[in-house]
């Protein structure tokens, strides 16, 4: 019964630092998620960017050139003309 008395005492008397050692580690642990947050946020931005200037008429115009062949010209070229 004595040592029982004793154990639980000394948990009691622990409990402060293991909560305080709880406690820095989760403090630690939310710096790390709020870097990797900022660097998942940086990432998106870049990401957005990107696709913003992917899909800008002059890259639409050179992707649709280069892959599939086809041009844009300003002023459509008459066939029925062009061909006598």
């Amino acid at each position: 019964m004595g040592v029982a008395l004793l154990l639980v005492v000394a948990g009691l008397l622990m409990s402060p630092v293991f909560l305080q050692v709880r406690y820095t580690e989760l403090l630690r642990e939310q710096r790390g998620l709020r870097a990797e947050a900022r660097q998942l946020s940086n990432r998106l931005a870049v990401l957005d960017r990107g696709a913003k200037e992917m899909l800008s008429r002059a890259n639409v115009e050179a992707v649709a050139r280069e892959r599939f062949g086809l041009e844009y010209l300003e002023l459509p070229e008459n066939v029925g003309e062009a061909a006598r």
